[in-house]
Order: C-alpha cells, then structure tokens, then sequence
C-alpha cells in the first residue's frame, strides 16, 4: 500500500475531507520513483495551513511557515522558457521554476498553497507536458543575500 493510499484510507476513517486538487492529484498516475507532480491549494472553506511544504524529486521535504513569509515575486517565463516564483522566509529564499506559476501568486497571497513537489522535465509525463496546471521542475532553497 503506498502512502498516498494509507493517508486517503485514515481520512476516509476519520472523516477528514479531501480538496479537489488533492484528489485530482491522487488521482495522477504516478511518476517513477512515487511522487507525484503538482500543487496542492487548501480548499478555500478550510482553514488556512500555517505551513507551505515543497517536495523535492531527491526526496527532500521543507517546510516553511506562511507567517515567516517577508516577500513574493513572479517572473514570467524568459528565453529559459520557465516562470519563476521567488518567495523569502526569513533568512531563506525559496525558488520555484517550472510552467504556468503566474497563477499561484493568489494562493501565495492568501496563504493557501499547501504543497508543491517537483518534478524534473525530464519525467514529465505527456499529460503534464500538455495541462494548464502549474508543473515545478524546480526548487531552490538557499539562504538570502543579506
């Protein structure tokens, strides 16, 4: 049983609800090494998560809590072809690039990104090659310039 499975299974129990995004991303055939690729937002009925977790492709997990965020900025993509997100916690500065990331600067706003996981280009799947969904090949997370 994967752990995606087991989590669903304890909700199921417990009566936790599950976001439509969660569930569209369950729903996702998973990549080679288990993860799987997107962003996750709060439902917007819920209550707003205190933390945003990013999920590396080499497994790494971090945690940032929203109110330790200082600063948001998106670039649009360039001749890389990416977008960029950058958002500062504190002493850290966290980079997403990947496609369509313009729309997150709401969810960031409003504190109701719960989740992104990356995944490098080169395993995409077709079907995130061609969705509209933000797709993140990658994180980076570094201390700021001070």
């Amino acid at each position: 049983m994967s752990l995606n499975d087991y989590i669903a299974r304890k909700r199921a129990q417990t009566g936790i609800e599950t976001s439509p995004s969660e569930a569209e991303s369950a729903a996702s055939p998973p990549v080679s090494s288990g993860l799987k690729t997107g962003v996750t937002s709060c439902a917007p009925d819920k209550a707003v998560k205190s933390a945003l977790l990013l999920r590396c492709w080499n497994r790494e997990v971090w945690g940032f809590p929203w109110p330790c965020l200082t600063e948001a900025h998106f670039t649009p993509a360039d001749s890389s072809n990416a977008d960029s997100l950058c958002l500062a916690f504190g002493s850290r500065e966290v980079t997403l690039r990947g496609r369509n990331l313009a729309g997150l600067m709401d969810s960031v706003a409003q504190h109701l990104l719960c989740e992104v996981r990356e995944v490098p280009q080169e395993h995409m799947t077709p079907a995130d090659a061609e969705s509209v969904a933000p797709v993140v090949w990658e994180i980076r997370v570094c201390e700021r310039a001070k």
